[in-house]
């Protein structure tokens, strides 16, 4: 529970919200081979969300070509009158996938463009590699939209944006609402006061013989991740009670994804070269700005050793 004053809400007096915390689940289906899906993090403090719009009236069924990505004029059927002329555009997500609408046939059937990093899972097993249906309350149809409103209990403040699984630039809340940079509009965004992770590790010895005292350089980072995106590391000089924190290098990530396409989260074993300094501590600093999610499960530095101070 927390109690603020919000311009323009309430008069000028404080105002007690009621606050908990989001779930950590991003839509991963292990036995279904689904990966977490940035899309759905929430890593905001007071934070809203727009979409996805859950769609409960009937079961939804994708045709061939929904398991390849970037597929175009793909079917997708409802055993339900689902929907309308209004939803072209719109982007069908289920079991991982995403479509863009391209056309409407008929209540209960829509033609669709496959996202080229967001094919649908298939049936385990299945050498004809059919998508799997989606239960009612399972899948979803969603308007991108360019706007957020209904932020008014964030009025005149400065908020992040997690737009499509892409970071947006901050943002002020004016008016309850924030809008997307021209141009972009998403139909998964959340919005919410950022926050700073920062994780710090401890100085390092090798043992015996002990490098306590000496010089020494980090050159590299093994960090074994879940689920993490938008890190920043660098060496950290201690100052007795203050730390001294130079220039971060943001973790590299980006490699042969499309343009539009958000990095996908990384699992697994990653390596890292922060800036190179030379510190008595050899501490590190592992730093989160973004609204995104990071896991940090072990870190294994490779450095050099010099001298003792003189």
């Amino acid at each position: 529970m927390t109690t603020r004053v919000v311009p323009g809400v309430n008069g000028g007096k404080p105002v007690q919200y009621v606050e908990r915390m989001h779930s950590r689940n991003m839509g991963a289906n292990l036995a279904l081979g689904i990966p977490s899906n940035v899309e759905f993090a929430w890593c905001v403090d007071c934070g809203l969300q727009y979409g996805p719009t859950v769609m409960t009236g009937g079961d939804l069924f994708p045709g061939g070509g929904a398991t390849t990505g970037g597929t175009q004029g793909v079917p997708f059927t409802s055993d339900s009158n689902v929907f309308t002329a209004g939803m072209v555009g719109n982007v069908i997500r289920a079991n991982g996938g995403a479509a863009t609408i391209t056309a409407y046939n008929s209540p209960t059937s829509v033609t669709a463009t496959i996202w080229p990093w967001a094919p649908f899972a298939a049936f385990p097993n299945d050498p004809t590699k059919t998508a799997l249906f989606a239960n009612p309350g399972n899948w979803s149809c969603t308007t991108p939209v360019g706007q957020v409103t209904g932020l008014e209990h964030l009025n005149g403040l400065t908020v992040a944006i997690l737009a499509d699984g892409n970071v947006q630039p901050s943002a002020v809340v004016v008016n309850g609402a924030v809008s997307l940079p021209q141009g972009v509009t998403a139909s998964i965004i959340t919005v919410g006061l950022p926050y700073q992770c920062q994780l710090m590790t401890m100085a390092l010895d090798l043992g015996e013989p002990t490098v306590q005292g000496k010089f020494k350089k980090v050159t590299g980072l093994n960090l074994i991740l879940q689920d993490s995106r938008g890190l920043k590391i660098g060496p950290v000089k201690l100052n007795g009670d203050t730390a001294n924190l130079p220039s971060l290098i943001e973790f590299k990530e980006r490699s042969n994804q499309s343009y539009g396409q958000p990095v996908p989260l990384l699992t697994g074993l990653e390596f890292a070269v922060p800036m190179p300094c030379y510190t008595k501590e050899g501490v590190m600093l592992i730093q989160q700005d973004n609204p995104l999610p990071s896991t940090v499960l072990a870190i294994v530095p490779s450095l050099t050793v010099g001298n003792d101070p003189g």
